[in-house]
């Protein structure tokens, strides 16, 4: 409501100012609003993925993050339409006299459009920023409520009283085929792009998960097709799986329609770690708005449509190989990865109506060609695929088996127990433990730049302090913090790499390993968990890290280790799966140690 009346405010408030103006002025200022959005459009994609590979992980400017794609379109309609206009002042000072009923219908007209093309930039642009979800009153995609069609689809549910942003995407739409054709026009590739945002924005805390991602942090895995993508295969046959026995899923397009038959598109992705929550164990987080496919009509005539997905496959727990497929058949259902490893891989189904083929897939608004992708592995039924599911997830072929490859030719091995409940009390250089090196005082903890959660846990950060920075512990228990944050499923390990520890980065492997890959653990079913922080300390700083993140990408991002100076202190910290049995420490490829018999996380 509040923000079709602002819509309305802006609309008519800018076509009035223009239609005092005067005819001429308001055409000549349409002829360049019009120029502009192409500008914005043209270059949108490039600058938002420009953008957010040139923002830091972490700090003040991460949180550009959260309006990335919105000011990738809103910088260039604005510069293009500021400096269009000096142009047109330039070249026309003068202004055309006119009747003065044409002065002000023709200039009201032009400035009603021009106007209209502003609001309906900045309705998108706000749509793809972080903002709640249903923002001043406006959800232009919701979860379908008609129960007997499928509630928990998406469709388009709402339009603003001037729909300003639905008109804008078509109309660019269609200049894209036509004025401002070009090889990937906006119709083909953004056929509701005023809805895209707000679908990604369906996630929990009323739109407080992430709505972007750098390029690198998801990528496109593997594909797999269930059914007849020719002929088609009817739905209710592809909308049952071996979870449910209470028939077959529910479902309807963004149209609000049935789709009576078609084939399932699987799309695997591998999100890295970049691509996980802030909130508590960042897990990822996805919803049948996070992923969309884009499909366009096998006989090349009519326009391309947006199918949101109907299910995800992804691991059932984080100590075991058991995997299981999510239907998206309520409000609100979202599907989180488990446990702490650093990648995860998730296959998201997607019903594609017959007659279509899809060739584009988006996950918060990252944009996955298919055509780069594996050729689709094809499943007959529903059958044979839910036996790849169930075979430890070998559906999501995108996985890797990291243990397999390892260079164990300067391994240090140990045995320290067979699970981590049997570690010796007296080995100090690896625990299992979630707390700080010493009880802080959490104001200490925030002023040094680190993010607490509620109950005075550390959630992220890195600084660097002075040695007596842990030394006045306060008196009042609210401000007291001694642990980091932990996830359901997950254990923390404190290596310590110092020196004299079996662990030691100045050890023989850790001498031949590359400084620019990672430091992770590595289980005995190939699952890695990458470092996500250290402590360090030696007679003139402390410097602590936690970032789950954005993990240690090498061990040219810890401090230097010198055999010259043994008072050092380095320990290194992981959070993997609980459950999990924990084989080898490594640096990239390079094993640096081996545990024999390895350990089970158990506790």
């Amino acid at each position: 409501m509040i923000l079709n009346l602002i819509v309305v405010a802006v609309v008519l408030g800018l076509a009035y100012a223009w239609a005092v103006r005067g005819f001429f002025s308001a055409f000549l200022h349409l002829l360049c609003t019009i120029a502009a959005g192409a500008i914005a459009f043209a270059f949108w994609e490039p600058l938002g993925y420009l953008i957010l590979d040139a923002l830091p992980d972490r700090g003040f400017l991460a949180i550009f993050e959260r309006v990335a794609w919105g000011a990738a379109l809103l910088l260039p309609f604005s510069l293009a339409l500021l400096g269009l206009r000096f142009a047109m002042d330039k070249a026309v000072p003068a202004n055309l006299g006119n009747a003065t009923v044409v002065e002000y219908v023709g200039g009201g007209i032009c400035g009603l459009f021009s106007s209209g093309i502003t609001a309906g930039f900045l309705v998108i642009a706000l749509g793809m920023s972080q903002i709640p979800t249903s923002f001043l009153g406006y959800q232009p995609i919701n979860y379908t409520e008609n129960k007997a069609q499928g509630v928990g689809s998406l469709a388009h549910t709402q339009r603003l009283w001037i729909p300003v942003d639905a008109l804008v995407g078509d109309a660019y739409g269609r200049l894209s085929e036509t004025t401002f054709a070009s090889s990937t026009t906006l119709a083909d590739y953004h056929p509701a792009i005023e809805a895209s945002g707000p679908a990604v924005r369906l996630s929990p805390g009323n739109g407080s998960g992430r709505v972007a991602l750098r390029p690198d942090d998801v990528r496109l895995t593997g594909r797999y097709i269930v059914g007849d993508p020719d002929g088609g295969t009817p739905a209710d046959d592809l909308l049952i799986d071996w979870m449910h026995e209470q028939g077959a899923q529910k479902y309807v397009g963004v149209d609000d329609e049935t789709v009576p038959a078609g084939h399932l598109e699987g799309v695997v992705v591998e999100f890295l770690a970049g691509a996980k929550e802030r909130s508590r164990g960042n897990p990822v987080m996805v919803s049948n708005g996070t992923a969309w496919l884009v499909c366009r009509p096998e006989e090349g005539a009519g326009p391309s449509i947006t199918v949101h997905p109907v299910a995800v496959v992804s691991r059932a727990q984080g100590e075991t190989t058991v995997y299981g497929r999510w239907w998206f058949d309520g409000k609100d259902v979202y599907v989180s990865s488990v446990g702490g490893t650093s990648n995860v891989s998730m296959a998201f189904e997607f019903l594609v109506p017959r007659g279509y083929e899809a060739f584009a897939a988006y996950v918060r608004h990252t944009r996955l060609p298919l055509d780069e992708g594996a050729t689709p592995v094809r499943y007959a039924g529903v059958a044979e695929r839910d036996a790849a599911i169930q075979a430890e997830g070998a559906i999501l072929r995108g996985e890797q088996v990291a243990g397999a490859s390892l260079d164990l030719s300067a391994v240090e091995r140990v045995s320290i127990g067979a699970s981590i409940r049997d570690v010796p009390r007296d080995t100090r250089w690896l625990r299992s433990t979630a707390s700080l090196p010493r009880m802080a005082d959490s104001q200490n903890l925030k002023q040094a730049g680190f993010t607490l959660n509620d109950e005075n846990e550390v959630t992220n950060g890195d600084a660097t302090m002075l040695p007596t920075f842990f030394s006045n512990v306060p008196q009042e228990r609210a401000r007291r913090s001694q642990r980091f944050e932990m996830g359901r499923g997950q254990t923390m390990l404190q290596i310590d790499v110092s020196n004299d520890s079996p662990a030691s980065l100045i050890g023989p492997a850790a001498r031949i390993a590359p400084t620019d890959e990672p430091i992770r653990l590595v289980d005995t079913r190939g699952g890695v968990y990458d470092a996500i922080g250290f402590y360090y300390k030696d007679s003139e700083q402390i410097q602590m890290r936690f970032t789950p993140s954005a993990p240690i990408a090498g061990t040219g991002e810890l401090p230097t280790l010198s055999s010259s100076a043994p008072e050092r202190e380095l320990q290194v910290y992981f959070r993997p799966s609980t459950g999990v049995t924990v084989q080898y420490l490594a640096i990239g490829d390079t094993a640096v140690l081996e545990f024999d018999p390895p350990i089970l996380l158990d506790r």
